[in-house]
């Protein structure tokens, strides 16, 4: 319950030994690349404008300030190379739309997910109009406006916007053959249309139609999947498996992506007594199902060095 909510970023050593800190209004999950750069969403207070994004359009906040995002790009040892604000890159891409179209004049970007661009993403990206267009640069997930940016991130230039079928989505994940799947917060009807659920799909960079993953529209025996805010998707290294982390709903799933197959689920059940020791109404023997923030595969390596 802090304001503003967005407070910094830390490394530490396996050994538990901070090794750096910035309280600079860092936010979400970090994303690192294979050169160990860090990329960051960001955030900044800034104050109102009279107009919104050089029209003669007034903003709609009553807060007086703007909960203003970007990305930040660190060196591996926390040092700032650049920051890139996502007005100024709506600006100088010619896509000041991006915030004129958005439930919120106090916060109408709120970028919530940075992945990398890889080879195939970027081939797609080429092969449909994106000369420009290469490994490493970053697919930006913007909630306000339900879309996924790609964003050069030497030149803060804004290359592709998706958008679409998603409402607020959170968490792109790239796959080895190209596509990208982001955790969908609002866009499921659900089987009877009165209550929106979320789902997982898989978006392609060239411009194709969505692929619904998880739920299956015509299997709900499957299962469903809600979480109104937040929510993690990550994907295994062949791309054949999601983890899917349902952050309100206490829960992560494995999720076989070619046919939406739930190949396990975790529950994140506390005892209540133990979470909550003095909370009025509590019974003994009571559990409470706690947000899952994220999930993610790692390697065999990576878990040797962690844990022998």
């Amino acid at each position: 319950n802090v304001f503003p909510y967005h407070v910094g970023v830390a490394k530490f050593g396996l050994d538990g030994k901070l090794l750096w800190k910035q309280i600079k209004g860092a936010h979400h999950w970090p994303t690192v690349g294979p050169d160990s750069r860090i990329y960051l969403p960001v955030a900044r207070m800034v104050p109102l404008s009279p107009w919104l994004q050089d029209t003669d359009e007034r903003p709609v906040c009553d807060l007086g300030q703007v909960d203003q995002h970007g990305v930040r790009v660190l060196a591996p040892d926390g040092t700032l190379i650049r920051d890139i604000w996502i007005a100024e890159a709506a600006r100088q891409s010619d896509l000041k739309a991006l915030s004129y179209a958005v439930r919120d004049d106090c916060n109408p970007y709120h970028v919530n997910g940075i992945e990398l661009v890889n080879a195939a993403a970027a081939a797609r990206l080429r092969a449909s109009g994106v000369a420009e267009a290469q490994e490493g640069d970053l697919f930006v997930s913007l909630r306000s406006s339900s879309s996924v940016i790609v964003l050069d991130p030497e030149t803060g230039r804004i290359l592709r916007v998706l958008h679409g079928p998603m409402i607020a989505q959170h968490s792109p994940a790239a796959l080895p053959d190209g596509m990208l799947v982001v955790f969908d917060n609002l866009g499921d009807a659900g089987p009877s249309g009165s209550v929106r659920l979320s789902r997982i799909l898989q978006l392609d960079p060239a411009g194709e139609p969505a692929r619904q993953i998880f739920p299956v529209a015509d299997k709900p025996e499957l299962g469903t999947l809600q979480s109104e805010a937040e929510g993690n998707v990550t994907a295994s290294a062949d791309g054949n498996r999601l983890l899917v982390a349902e952050t309100y709903g206490g829960r992560v799933l494995e999720v076989e992506r070619a046919t939406g197959r739930i190949l396990w689920t975790y529950d994140q059940v506390e005892p209540a007594e133990a979470m909550h020791p003095v909370f009025p109404g509590t019974n003994e023997g009571a559990f409470v199902r706690q947000q899952v923030q994220g999930a993610a595969f790692i390697t065999r390596a990576a878990f040797n060095r962690i844990f022998e």
